[in-house]
């Protein structure tokens, strides 16, 4: 139970004799350090009570957002690099707030800036194209969080999700 979530009485489960427990926190939640400890101290209460948390959270607050809107200037053959350059900074700040290195974030950040020069060459976006855009926020902050509570000393294992799940294309249904 946590108090200063408001909760106050268990919740039945349909899985009572599972090891796992899912926490998922949005965007605003993921969004500054003080969040970050109260998300820390939440999966030190689950250890706790004998059980294995697996996190999964959005994009930092206003990121899919921002994405989204790279796309339609890009299109255009506009320039993006301050809208760009805001979204690694929202990643950088968090980062350097929590004593993360930003510079693990690199990697995404030249992958999306990738995508955008190829979205301008091409003067169009497609439906993959938007979704690998968008995963850059998701991406970002899930490996901001996951180095965060690995320098408190928790046992943390990153997945890409993109790895774990399938989908499956059904005719004259889907992109």
């Amino acid at each position: 139970l946590h108090l200063a979530l408001g909760v106050t009485e268990a919740i039945d489960t349909p899985y009572p004799e599972s090891p796992w427990v899912v926490l998922k926190f949005g965007g605003r939640s993921v969004s500054t350090a003080p969040n970050w400890a109260v998300i820390a101290q939440l999966l030190r209460d689950r250890l706790a009570e004998g059980v294995q948390p697996v996190v999964c959270h959005s994009a930092l607050v206003g990121v899919s957002n921002a994405l989204i809107d790279l796309l339609e200037p890009a299109v255009a053959g506009q320039d993006t690099d301050d809208k760009l350059a805001k979204i690694k900074l929202q990643h950088e700040t968090l980062a350097t707030e929590l004593g993360v290195d930003p510079r693990s974030l690199d990697e995404h950040f030249t992958n999306v800036e990738q995508l955008i020069a190829g979205v301008k060459l091409v003067g169009e976006v497609s439906p993959r194209v938007h979704a690998r855009v968008l995963a850059i926020g998701e991406l970002a902050a899930t490996r901001i969080g996951a180095a965060y509570l690995t320098s408190l000393g928790l046992a943390v294992t990153w997945f890409d999700a993109r790895e774990l799940l399938e989908s499956t294309t059904i005719r004259d249904q889907t992109e």
